[in-house]
């Protein structure tokens, strides 16, 4: 039988695989990219991990495997392209030291204060679960 530990338990391992992680609002006019590795804040260089990648690429409504698969100079004149359609005037990145780690727009943000709010708030975190795997890495 597999040993049950409680959504508080989760949240805790959630905490402390993100304590080193900074969010910032950034707006968009800033952002421009060198290829799908590299994105430019107000020019300055950060890379971006897996999870951004995919953020971004769905956030424009590019397919990621072409993005992947497009030289540099074409993933950046793709990224570089839609990023000025793009409808909300900031996003929310989550930086993990000097990377980008995951990118949020200002509606995830509120999902996410809230979903804390209520979670800080109830009684949740006594509630039993199955153990599950968690990968512990911030790769991603």
């Amino acid at each position: 039988m597999q040993k049950l530990i409680t959504l508080g338990e989760v949240s805790d391992t959630v905490d402390a695989l993100s304590r080193n992680c900074v969010d910032r609002m950034i707006p968009v006019q800033d952002i421009t990219f060198d290829s799908l590795n590299t994105v430019r804040i107000a020019n300055e260089p950060f890379e971006l991990r897996d999870m951004a990648q995919l953020s971004f690429a769905y956030r424009l409504g590019i397919p990621l495997q072409y993005l992947k698969r497009c030289p540099p100079e074409i993933q950046k004149y793709n990224l570089n392209h839609w990023i000025t359609k793009e409808k909300n005037e900031e996003l929310l990145f989550r930086f993990d030291g000097s990377d980008v780690r995951v990118v949020f727009t200002p509606v995830d943000t509120l999902l996410s204060t809230i979903s804390r709010s209520w979670r800080d708030s109830t009684h949740w975190a006594t509630v039993p679960i199955h153990r599950c795997s968690v990968p512990l890495t911030m790769s991603s």
